[in-house]
């Protein structure tokens, strides 16, 4: 017997309970232990003597919030206020932001050509859209309550460049070298990798421990630079 489940199936809308029954019904039926977790899907380990089946699942775990993508906190002259994602976007000419914390940032400006940029887990970057990069000067977070707090950029810099490439939850020992050749000259290693993203993301997940953050895996996001 060979079931499959897509592993896209939890992420539409309404599905995953639906998912969730069909995993636990699915083990009560062939006799499977705990799924355990190989990248974006999870892979039953059959136990001994029980009959032979491979399914393949999405990830049952609730997917982290993701940042506000309508608004952002932007500096005018001396003055900080919140204005649409909308209206930098036609201001750069650009389908969508990228943010970058400052320091990484400075590095951007030496590279030319490609550049890939991680993120925690999953973006919504897409191939073929192009992107304004902008560096962040108070990096967003989340209260006690989990609402968030907006990052504030400086819109008096940016970058641009045309997403070519996109890989979703990728284990973080898994990134491929050629990766890494592409990204910030600080961020060319797993260890160093794993640093960014606790930098960039224990704030807004305060709920995560270190390890649980990074179990999460990353997104990979590969861009042409004008």
């Amino acid at each position: 017997m060979l079931l499959v489940a897509l592993s896209g199936f939890a992420a539409i809308s309404g599905c995953e309970n639906a998912l969730l029954f069909f995993q636990a019904r699915l083990a009560q039926l062939t006799g499977m232990s705990p799924l355990r977790l190989v990248g974006d899907v999870r892979l039953p380990k059959p136990r001994k003597n029980a009959p032979f089946l491979f399914a393949r699942f999405a990830m049952s775990e609730a997917r982290l919030a993701l940042s506000d993508r309508s608004l952002i906190a932007v500096m005018t002259g001396r003055k900080e206020e919140v204005v649409r994602v909308d209206a930098l976007r036609a201001r750069f000419q650009v389908d969508a932001l990228i943010r970058l914390h400052e320091r990484d940032y400075d590095e951007l400006e030496e590279l030319r050509g490609r550049f890939v940029h991680f993120n925690l887990e999953v973006t919504l970057n897409e191939v073929g859209k192009r992107y304004a990069i902008l560096p962040i000067l108070r990096p967003g977070r989340r209260d006690a309550r989990g609402r968030e707090v907006l990052p504030l950029v400086d819109v008096g810099r940016h970058r641009a460049g045309r997403c070519e490439a996109v890989l979703q939850r990728v284990p973080i020992d898994e990134v491929p070298p050629h990766c890494f050749a592409h990204s910030l000259p600080s961020l060319r290693t797993v260890e160093a990798l794993e640093g960014a993203l606790l930098r960039r993301y224990a704030a807004m997940f305060p709920q995560l421990t270190e390890r649980e953050l990074l179990s999460r895996g990353c997104a990979i996001t590969s861009l042409v630079l004008d």
